[in-house]
């Protein structure tokens, strides 16, 4: 792993104290077993193609399990929908959705959303210590956002419990190909951890380490391998700003973690693609860097909708933004990278069947 190695070489030498806190996580990873010692069965190949990503909890619409260029579906739900009190779960959504794509021949992408407005309420009566920022995105309707914080042993528990009992329920589903592993996220199943100045000061002030997330981010990815160990493991990735050594530093951590522990089943996906996403051209790939260094085992989920946006967020909200056109030239840029599929918004996947097909095209070949 030279430049693993690299990265903790520079970071022993701008951060000697952070360095100490860090290094009995670090070290773990020169005993790691050898490849192929954890898994008991991987699946026979990531799967290609399109995604179709609907609203949480939402049933499928019907026109996209009928579309032949649609490859699979993301199915999300969230915690507090799953698990309305301790220990009593409702899988009718999960099945239902699982037995559909069966029905039709698609692929399922689960993606239990667990943080923020997302985590049960009952856990929160159990005394977790919780995080507050301003949510500064206009696409969200809440200006105030508030999340379990990531290492607070009671969520983390109730949390991995969880995992635990999804795996039970859906390992077995041959039709299950992968499983999402939410770790550091404060809204949704994005990687999404807040950076302002003023969140930076917060953080610390609740005692953040990038040793204790990265923690945290081992934690989540052991025990979805050990509860679904014939799915695919994937997990978002995105800059942490000025909370770490670098913006991408933890992520590249935590993508060396997974890579090695479990050779061939992690995909890491950026939650962000757009048609002004940087090209897949060396020198001009910003934080998308990621993405190309670790091929193939890679995906990314659309940013937004396009169709009927009239904000034109896919185009950095530059209009006029033809839908078709704004969707396709992201569809391109993803298939630069390498990607092995692309999750887009089932509005788009029922509005633009021609680009769809092409999308279906580009990555299955």
């Amino acid at each position: 792993m030279p430049g693993f190695c690299q990265k903790i070489r520079r970071f022993s030498l701008a951060h000697p104290m952070r360095w100490v806190g860090l290094a009995p996580a670090l070290a773990a990873l020169g005993a790691l077993p050898l490849p192929g010692a954890i898994s008991a069965q991987t699946t026979a190949g990531v799967p290609r193609g399109v995604f179709s990503l609907g609203k949480a909890g939402d049933p499928t619409d019907p026109a996209v399990f009928a579309n032949p260029s649609v490859d699979g579906i993301s199915i999300r739900q969230t915690w507090n929908e799953l698990e309305k009190s301790k220990g009593n779960f409702d899988w009718s959504f999960l099945d239902s959705e699982v037995a559909k794509a069966q029905k039709w021949g698609k692929a399922v992408l689960v993606r239990i959303l667990s943080e923020g407005p997302s985590t049960p309420g009952w856990v929160y009566a159990e005394g977790v210590q919780t995080f507050t920022y301003q949510d500064r995105n206009p696409y969200h309707h809440q200006r105030v956002g508030q999340f379990a914080i990531f290492w607070d042993k009671t969520y983390l528990a109730e949390k991995k419990r969880m995992v635990q009992a999804v795996g039970q329920h859906l390992s077995g589903n041959s039709w299950v190909k992968i499983i999402a592993a939410v770790t550091a996220s404060s809204r949704s199943g994005d990687w999404h951890v807040p950076h302002t100045p003023a969140d930076i000061e917060h953080w610390h002030a609740v005692g953040y380490s990038t040793e204790k997330l990265f923690d945290v981010c081992k934690q989540i990815i052991d025990v979805t391998m050990e509860s679904f160990p014939n799915q695919y493991v994937l997990m978002s990735v995105a800059p942490n700003g000025k909370l770490d050594l670098n913006p991408d530093y933890l992520s590249g951590l935590v993508i060396e973690y997974g890579r090695t522990r479990y050779p061939g089943r992690m995909i890491f996906e950026r939650n962000s693609l757009s048609a002004v996403s940087p090209p897949a051209v060396p020198g001009r790939m910003k934080h998308f860097k990621v993405l190309w260094d670790n091929r193939p085992n890679i995906a990314a989920q659309m940013l937004w909708f396009t169709y009927g946006d009239p904000t034109c967020r896919n185009n950095g909200r530059r209009a006029p933004c033809d839908p078709a056109l704004t969707l396709r030239r992201a569809i391109d840029i993803g298939a630069g990278y390498g990607l092995r599929f692309i999750e887009i918004y089932q509005r788009d996947v029922i509005s633009l069947p021609d680009v769809i097909r092409y999308a279906h095209e580009v990555y299955t070949k």
